[in-house]
């Protein structure tokens, strides 16, 4: 039919969750780098010490790159799990 709604393949959905796998690791590598990057374009092109504020962000979200893989590394299984056990 037409207008019914169509149930989504196995691989539709794989390639889907696949692709926001994906985006989650490009996410957690662009919060971790985004940072000392803007420090380096500061400190290296402006001629310019780095803001206090800067460095204090690069220090907390620099470490928390091993985190973030974590997280991001367990996401499938986690929602397998909730999956198969709503409660």
């Amino acid at each position: 039919r037409p207008g019914a709604p169509r149930k989504k393949s196995k691989l539709a959905s794989t390639t889907e969750d696949t692709k926001i796998q994906a985006y989650l690791y490009v996410l957690g590598y662009f919060v971790t780098c985004i940072f000392p990057t803007i420090s380096f374009v500061i400190y290296q092109i402006f001629n310019v010490s780095v803001p206090i504020a800067l460095m204090v962000l690069q220090s907390i979200f620099g470490p928390l790159k091993g985190f973030w893989n974590f997280l991001i590394f367990i996401r499938p299984r986690f929602n397998l799990v909730t999956k198969d056990h709503p409660e």
